[in-house]
């Protein structure tokens, strides 16, 4: 599992200044809330009297990382005297490709406020090799796609010949890549996904079943292990494959 610590300015908020993000996207911060009669660093510091008056050196902010990890909740964000300077940090697991973060105001302030940035490698790349012993093939080592994910699927053959994946008929006569047999509908109990095109890639998470192929798209409908699996009753008569390349895109709240 590949793991990389993103620390960014406050709330990990990737290549966007915090002034401008938490300064004008939350409301209130500095100056504009005010408590009377509060004492000198009551707070430890997270306020300053003047004139008998108490001012709010930032506010309390709950994070959503986007990853369908735990919120953050309860964050202390000082914007003074320079908001850009503060960093807050969180550690990315799994796969990379897009992430969504949102700071939602909670305390001194009001406000919600989001970015996106994309984390490296975006693609997560999975070779698809044949003959198998199985159809079915979990992709090994990576977190759970969550529902609502985006799922990018595109793939390549791994070799000229064949161009794909020869599925063991008579003189070459079925090689197929990811998109299967053109125009075909499969029926049982022939292949193990009737209705979906024979000799295709095709993959699911949990109960939710897609019709993979060269360039695919879908949102996943549940949270699960991504699993990859060919169209064909007999794969131990296969040769050839593609590589398969993943990326999840994750969209927070």
């Amino acid at each position: 599992m590949r793991t990389r610590a993103c620390r960014e300015n406050l709330a990990g908020l990737h290549d966007v200044h915090a002034r401008s993000l938490l300064g004008f996207g939350l409301r209130g911060a500095f100056g504009s809330r005010r408590r009377a009669g509060a004492q000198p660093d009551a707070d430890g510091g997270h306020s300053r009297q003047s004139g008998g008056q108490r001012l709010w050196r930032g506010c309390y902010v709950d994070i959503d990382w986007g990853d369908g990890g735990p919120v953050s909740q309860g964050v202390w964000v000082n914007l003074v005297p320079d908001p850009t300077t503060r960093t807050i940090s969180h550690t990315y697991t799994g796969w990379g490709g897009g992430k969504t973060v949102t700071v939602t105001a909670t305390q001194n302030c009001d406000g919600k406020v989001n970015t996106r940035f994309t984390m490296a490698p975006a693609v997560f790349q999975l070779g698809f090799n044949q003959p198998g012993t199985k159809a079915c093939n979990t992709v090994a080592n990576m977190a759970s796609v969550r529902m609502g994910n985006l799922v990018h699927i595109t793939t390549i053959p791994v070799a000229r010949s064949p161009n794909g994946i020869n599925f063991g008929c008579p003189l070459g006569g079925c090689v197929y890549d990811a998109d299967g047999k053109p125009g075909s509908v499969a029926t049982a109990p022939d292949y193990p996904f009737p209705g979906l095109r024979a000799f295709s890639l095709v993959l699911r998470l949990g109960q939710q079943v897609v019709q993979g192929g060269t360039d695919v798209r879908f949102t996943a409908a549940e949270t699960g292990s991504l699993e990859s699996l060919v169209n064909d009753g007999n794969v131990t008569d296969n040769a050839g494959g593609y590589q398969i390349d993943v990326r999840v895109d994750q969209l927070g709240p």
